[in-house]
């Protein structure tokens, strides 16, 4: 009687241990290492999805005005030789204590770049992230007087209390793929981000 106990018992933990770890859409179906460890370090965007059909991220300067884009561009020394926004690099990095890194970048040009902080939120199931945004070409042009030309500390104020709620369709120790449902904008557009780790 003593065995059976012992081996329902055993039981009993294994299927609670797989059935609280295939939590995301993707998987994975089982993991050791905890979903923070999984998080931790620095990762790589390669690929974006809006509504289902992947995009360059390189044509996001392009969608937001010509004058607009060339203005950044502009900002960066002639001589350098970007002769478009190609190239397209985003890096984020998280630590284990919920704060970390990012930086969107065309060719050799940080467009916008600075500190998050992150948390995990709905069980596990959703990653938070607020932008802090600290630099980048973007920023200057704000400033610029063919941007805002304004001190622009209360946008990044306004930036930094917007917290993003990204559920997580697969953590693994080398990819996370995010969606996000965009409403801000009223475009009610389904984005899909998917990284890889460096």
């Amino acid at each position: 009687m003593k065995k059976l106990s012992i081996i329902l018992s055993a039981i009993a933990v294994i299927a609670m241990l797989f059935s609280s770890c295939g939590k995301y859409e993707e998987g994975p179906s089982f993991s050791l290492a905890t979903k923070k460890a999984r998080l931790k370090g620095t990762w790589e965007l390669t690929e974006t999805k809006v509504n289902g059909e992947v995009i360059d991220l390189a044509d996001i300067i392009g969608s937001i005005g010509s004058e607009v884009g060339d203005s950044i561009i502009n900002l960066v020394d002639q001589d350098l030789g970007i002769l478009a926004a190609t190239n397209a690099i985003t890096i984020v990095t998280f630590d284990k204590n919920g704060n970390g890194s990012f930086d969107f970048s065309m060719s050799i040009l940080s467009v916008l770049n600075g500190d998050i902080e992150w948390d995990f939120a709905n069980s596990k199931e959703d990653l938070n992230i607020k932008l802090i945004p600290k630099g980048g070409a973007m920023l200057e042009y704000l400033q610029s007087e063919e941007g805002l030309g304004t001190d622009i500390g209360s946008i990044i104020d306004i930036i930094s209390l917007i917290k993003f709620q990204f559920p997580i369709l697969r953590l693994t120790k080398k990819d996370l793929w995010l969606k996000y449902d965009d409403t801000l904008t009223g475009s009610d557009s389904r984005v899909e981000l998917k990284f890889a780790k460096k």
